[in-house]
């Protein structure tokens, strides 16, 4: 049996610059679409190329909460014709992030955000969310910007919440990534989180910086091995139930 793998979280390496280093592909398993996540107006457009000249990839343009402080004028009017311009794009990599010095500061990381919410739901596009230590202000800027008028079915990537606000996510719709960066360190409270994600909410991620033809079946097989592991679940059954959810998220 053959695992179709939905990558639900990735980058693109601009020109010149060296993608993630990839295990290799594995038999058994094949990578049949990415959504590949724009951070700033440096990397939108080759966001924008891979998805016209990569089979099965479908584009996110975000403005990162790290890029928030070094973003230069005309960043939301370039976003926004970006996304008028792909009706099939998501709005992403975009949210909020307490965990460092030297990004900005959470009140102007919050205005860029909601203003990229708003626009995510005038558009009607689902987003794809990042959020470190920051998830009662990420709630709050939801409920108030985005649902329940937006589309339903957003992403948070590599969610590294409490159960409370597990939960919480749940119920408004979301849905949560899984990849190497919880597989290969190996932390017990990384697999007990992973071991409480709703089944029928789990999708695949490399977080990788891809470029064209690079292959991430064997990153993406080795996280299901380990979250299998983690929720005490056969792994093929699981990935059958993972590629579900992507087909369904992504391609209704």
């Amino acid at each position: 049996m053959t695992l179709y793998l939905f990558d639900a979280h990735a980058h693109v390496a601009a020109a010149g610059d060296p993608p993630t280093p990839a295990a290799p592909p594995l038999p058994g398993a094949e990578t049949v679409g990415r959504l590949i996540c724009g951070v700033d107006p440096a990397d939108w457009r080759d966001v924008n190329a891979a998805a016209w000249s990569w089979a099965g990839t479908i584009p996110a343009f975000g403005l990162h909460p790290r890029s928030v402080a070094s973003v230069q004028e005309g960043w939301f009017e370039e976003l926004e014709r970006l996304l008028t311009g792909n009706p099939a794009a998501w709005l992403g990599e975009a949210g909020l992030d307490a965990s460092k010095r030297g990004l900005a500061g959470m009140d102007e990381q919050d205005e860029a955000f909601r203003r990229q919410l708003r626009l995510a739901k005038r558009l009607r596009r689902r987003v794809n969310l990042h959020c470190v230590k920051a998830w009662d202000r990420l709630l709050a800027a939801l409920d108030e910007e985005y649902l329940p008028d937006g589309r339903d079915g957003f992403i948070v990537h590599s969610f590294s919440g409490p159960d409370e606000h597990l939960h919480e996510l749940t119920e408004r719709g979301a849905y949560f990534t899984v990849g190497p960066l919880f597989s290969r360190r190996e932390s017990r409270r990384d697999r007990g989180r992973a071991a409480r994600i709703p089944g029928d909410r789990l999708l695949l991620e490399s977080d990788f910086i891809l470029a064209a033809g690079v292959d991430v079946s064997g990153e993406l097989v080795y996280a299901l091995r380990w979250l299998a592991a983690a929720r005490g679940e056969d792994a093929e059954a699981l990935g059958v139930m993972i590629s579900k959810n992507a087909g369904r998220l992504f391609h209704g």
